[in-house]
């Protein structure tokens, strides 16, 4: 018997029922029933220059806005679960492109894009900071 070498995942929306079924080959599960999705690979998305245009810089104070969002550990009231994050409501103020509003109301956070803004924008004041001091080492 012949080993396959892709598989392709068919999603099926159910509106209703509890599916413990799960989706999998070697490389990718995913659990209807917990909405759990693993993946031996990474997550990608596409990012290359040639696909952007109208670069800008984000909010001004980015750093102070980013350090007044609410985050922490919380229990989903939807799913028995206890998970770390951050408010949507709160994010979309300070980074709104990385806010996605669903079909019921609900907001959604593509945090891989949300935690590497936030690096880029706290290693460049870590950078502008470490100037500065070497500054006044340097004055002293």
């Amino acid at each position: 018997m012949a080993t396959p070498t892709s598989v392709y995942i068919s999603w099926v929306g159910a509106t209703s029922g509890n599916n413990p079924t799960k989706i999998s080959s070697t490389k990718l599960t995913m659990v209807p029933s917990t909405g759990t999705v693993t993946s031996a690979g990474n997550f990608v998305a596409n990012s290359d220059e040639k696909l952007k245009a109208n670069w800008r810089p984000v909010q001004d104070d980015f750093v102070t806005k980013l350090a007044a969002i609410k985050s922490g550990v919380y229990d989903r009231v939807d799913i028995d679960l206890t998970q770390a994050g951050v408010s949507a409501q709160s994010l979309q103020l300070v980074l709104p492109e990385t806010v996605q509003t669903g079909d019921d109301g609900k907001l959604s956070v593509a945090y891989g894009n949300a935690a590497l803004v936030a690096a880029v924008e706290l290693a460049k004041e870590v950078v502008k900071l470490r100037e500065e001091l070497q500054a006044l080492k340097n004055g002293a």
